[in-house]
């Protein structure tokens, strides 16, 4: 008993912000027992000492990545301070590979972490891979996934084709290709490719948005996926195959291009004008030139009530059942003292959590 509150102390120390902490802080659950690890390998460390079906929570800091093979639950602290909290965020760095399997006999998870590096998911026949709350700020590859993600942000040019990226991986965005299905809800994908069925490789890629903002490349595709209640951004004709309802699209170019053209569902409707002007009749504060990690993503009052998915709630990531979110999923401790005095013989401690 005493061995698991002084774990719980030290874990509680680790949860501050980074503001008043010198250590960096993994534990790992496995089972009733705790394990802590410090410094910035703690991750790795920590990883290393797990089994599937464990949970690993850092503390707020900059940790350096890993490879992980195991299904593990990976936590932090959130991906960035937000008003009226006194939290700092949780974030990865130096690289990211993660092998999950679909014999594991759980999920792979990551919740609440910004993570600053390349991540490599490399699976093997679909297996399970949850994201929650995160923002991934550099290029992130997956193979042979089945990948739920929610409240989650796509930011740099991501991509996903496979083990071996090849000359093109700079030009494709956050995507499925062989033996990949990703299932986004409430996310924001930046370059967001998917390839469909491709008949020279034997590549099958599928994406399923549900109330996300996709901001597709050029050269990008999203052949033969299904968008729904979603806000598209560009101009190109690279919608084949697909099914798309219940969306608007705004024009980043020009007047002249429908991003709709090629599905012809009446039920999708493009933004009048284009760039700036468009996105000033839609978002809050989000003009295109300025696209930020940090952005709210809100819709105007007028476009809320005017832009409507097929459950009645507003296009975008904040309708649907479960609006984007990126408050911390785990409680956060924002405030631990003990008094120098002592009251028979015991110290006193004063921890808030949030």
């Amino acid at each position: 008993m005493k061995k698991l509150f002084l774990s719980l102390i030290v874990t509680a120390l680790g949860a501050l912000g980074m503001y008043a902490q010198d250590e960096f802080i993994a534990t790992l659950n496995h089972g009733s027992e705790l394990s802590t690890f410090f410094g910035e390998n703690a991750l790795a460390q920590a990883c290393e000492a797990a089994e599937n079906g464990d949970v690993i929570t850092l503390s707020p800091g900059v940790f350096l990545g890993c490879s992980m093979d195991k299904a593990i639950t990976l936590r932090g602290a959130g991906y960035k301070p937000m008003a009226g909290n006194n939290y700092a965020p949780t974030q990865i760095t130096g690289g990211l590979t993660v092998y999950p399997s679909s014999k594991a006999g759980s999920a792979f998870e990551m919740e609440c972490l910004e993570v600053l590096c390349k991540v490599n998911i490399i699976g093997d026949s679909l297996a399970p891979v949850r994201l929650n709350k995160c923002l991934f700020q550099e290029a992130v590859q997956t193979y042979g996934i089945s990948m739920n993600a929610h409240s989650c942000i796509f930011n740099a040019r991501l991509q996903a084709n496979g083990y071996n990226s090849g000359y093109a991986g700079d030009y494709w965005g956050l995507g499925a290709d062989k033996n990949t299905t990703l299932n986004c809800n409430n996310c924001v994908m930046r370059q967001v490719y998917a390839n469909g069925l491709d008949p020279y490789s034997n590549k099958i890629g599928k994406i399923r948005a549900c109330n996300c903002i996709l901001l597709p490349f050029m050269n990008c595709s999203l052949e033969y996926s299904v968008i729904i209640n979603s806000i598209i951004l560009g101009s190109y004709p690279g919608l084949k195959g697909c099914s798309v309802l219940n969306c608007i699209g705004i024009n980043t170019d020009n007047t002249e291009d429908d991003l709709f053209a090629m599905v012809g569902n009446p039920g999708n409707q493009m933004v009048e004008g284009y760039g700036d002007t468009a996105f000033s009749e839609v978002f809050k504060t989000w003009k295109y030139e300025n696209f930020s990690p940090y952005e709210t993503y809100e819709l105007t009052d007028e476009a809320a009530a005017r832009y409507l998915g097929d459950d009645g709630t507003q296009v975008g990531v904040y309708g649907g059942a479960s609006p984007f979110n990126v408050n911390p999923t785990t409680p956060q401790v924002t405030k631990f003292t003990v008094k120098s005095t002592t009251e028979n013989g015991q110290l006193k401690v004063k921890i808030n959590v949030e």
